[in-house]
């Protein structure tokens, strides 16, 4: 009988010790593969996270298709730590435009502001330019509407109309961003529409908002009482936006400068307490009141020029206006200075609607505003902060261009 010869087999320590390499070599593989999807998800959770806070921040910003942005405010009129309300143009848009045709305003006119401005739609260009409109007021049965006429010669397919519509009259046209914690989200309010900021899941868990002065101070709104006037310091506004995307976040910053108002043609409206910073007298190029409005007989304004470093000065300007028949007049205007010392009187009798340069109140150069050259300015403000007050106003409203 034949013995069988023994196979080949692997011994008890042979099988343990490959068990061992293929549980290191696994564990290996393991952790490679979990640092890969860890590395994946952070990546894809910032870009997620820095896609949704850029998205938002550029709507908040710039506006969109539907809303204007911060940058477009002409006034704010409200502001907290994760709420701003602000004053957008209005826009108007009009189907087939006609010669000689007027077309009444939706929404009023703020009296005091900037006329409307008109566009035409061209087909060529496929855009929007600029057209010369007339805007009038009609009175019928004791109401007045307010209407423009484009100064064209041919029919247009569509044009608009942009105007700085009186909030006091129609309150929906402020602009309202907020966030809602509840709905983890940004909305918009405008016309009595409420909308997400950006459709889909926002991401975002946080929402705050800063506000700066002209000097770049950290402004306190709280102790800003907005019931007064719709004219408020703020030049500068932080829009701080946290996103957040499984466990990851990221917080976006942006820095809207607004201190444009003034100088791009449309003025800063001015009520009854308003305060606007102002350049010292040997930097200011412009500093001029129009758009005087809603003047009713025997009316008159007070502006009033105040720095009280290095020393306490005052320089007061008193309108003096009139209607006569419907038709508007700046009739005189006194300058104070200091204020309750009058140094200027002048008849002039002019139509309102001509403002009143305050860089060149009197022929001689000595009690305008400005640092003239080659006179004897009696009147200079080189402080730290200049302001520039309206303390009585009983006409409807006005403009202040400031450069």
């Amino acid at each position: 009988m034949k013995l069988l010869k023994n196979k080949k087999a692997f011994t008890l320590i042979e099988i343990m010790v490959s068990m061992a390499l293929s549980a290191i070599i696994s564990t290996t593989i393991i952790y490679v593969l979990k640092a890969g999807m860890d590395s994946w998800e952070y990546g894809h959770g910032q870009a997620v996270c820095q896609f949704s806070s850029e998205m938002a921040v550029d709507r908040i910003v710039e506006g969109d298709y539907f809303f204007d942005g911060l940058r477009e405010s002409l006034e704010i009129t409200k502001a907290g730590a994760s709420e701003i309300h602000f004053i957008p143009w209005y826009v108007q848009k009009l189907e087939r435009v006609t010669p000689g045709i007027k077309y009444e305003l939706e929404v009023p006119l703020l009296q005091g502001a900037s006329v409307p401005v008109g566009e035409v739609y061209n087909e060529k260009t496929r855009e929007f330019e600029f057209k010369q409109i007339n805007y009038f007021i009609e009175s019928k049965g004791g109401e007045k509407k307010e209407f423009i006429r484009f100064d064209i010669v041919k029919t247009y397919p569509k044009a608009r109309i942009i105007y700085y519509p009186d909030v006091a009259k129609k309150s929906n046209t402020i602009m309202q961003i907020y966030f809602n914690p509840k709905k983890e989200g940004v909305y918009r309010k405008y016309l009595g529409v409420e909308k997400p900021l950006f459709r889909g899941a926002q991401n975002i868990i946080g929402f705050k908002l800063r506000y700066f002065d002209n000097s770049n101070n950290n402004l306190d709104m709280s102790k800003i009482d907005f019931s007064k006037t719709l004219t408020t310091p703020v030049t500068a506004v932080e829009v701080e936006v946290t996103t957040e995307s499984g466990s990851e976040t990221y917080t976006l910053r942006s820095f809207v400068n607004i201190r444009k108002k003034g100088i791009a043609g449309t003025g800063i409206y001015l009520t009854e307490n308003a305060e606007v910073l102002i350049p010292k007298s040997d930097e200011v190029k412009i500093l001029t009141i129009t758009n005087f409005g809603g003047i009713t007989e025997r009316s008159t304004a007070e502006i009033l020029i105040e720095s009280k470093d290095p020393i306490t000065q005052t320089y007061l300007v008193k309108l003096f206006f009139d209607n006569i028949n419907g038709m508007e007049f700046l009739t005189s205007y006194e300058i104070h200075y200091p204020r309750g010392e009058v140094v200027l009187t002048k008849e002039v009798n002019r139509p309102a609607y001509h403002g009143m340069n305050l860089l060149s109140v009197d022929s001689t150069g000595h009690y305008d505003y400005d640092d003239d050259d080659n006179v004897e300015d009696f009147v200079i403000f080189n402080g730290k902060d200049v302001v520039l007050k309206v303390v009585k106003m009983d006409i409807g409203g006005m403009n202040l261009f400031v450069r």
